[in-house]
């Protein structure tokens, strides 16, 4: 920043000191014997009252351990809560595709199932 005020000074404080307090927070990942990928995905219908647009979630998870998550507001107006949930499935499928084809390029002699639930 070219030029830095108080306000932009203080909020560097505040995040350094939340760095400083969550030294010992991580992730903890396990190895087990056979890798299994587990997607799971939920829609929140017509949430936003501004524009009726669902928000789809989804976290995907190696094992025990999440890899990747995601919350995002879909891009049309489901005209039901069951359309909306296929929109979810969509995305959950289009990431843990993602997911599984960068895991068995990386490690192919592991052995990858995928399980998705609503």
């Amino acid at each position: 920043m070219h030029n830095p005020q108080h306000h932009h000074w203080n909020a560097v404080k505040r995040i350094l000191r939340y760095l400083a307090s969550t030294t010992t927070h991580g992730l903890h990942l396990q190895r087990l014997s056979q890798l299994t990928l587990n997607a799971f995905a939920d829609v929140d219908w017509g949430f936003d009252p501004d524009d009726r647009k669902s928000t789809s979630s989804l976290v995907v998870y190696l094992e025990s351990n999440p890899i990747t998550w995601l919350s995002k507001k879909q891009k049309v107006v489901s005209r039901s809560s069951t359309e909306a949930e296929y929109r979810s499935i969509a995305v959950t499928l289009k990431q843990n595709t993602q997911v599984d084809t960068k895991s068995t390029h990386r490690t192919s002699s592991s052995s990858y199932s995928s399980h998705h639930s609503i």
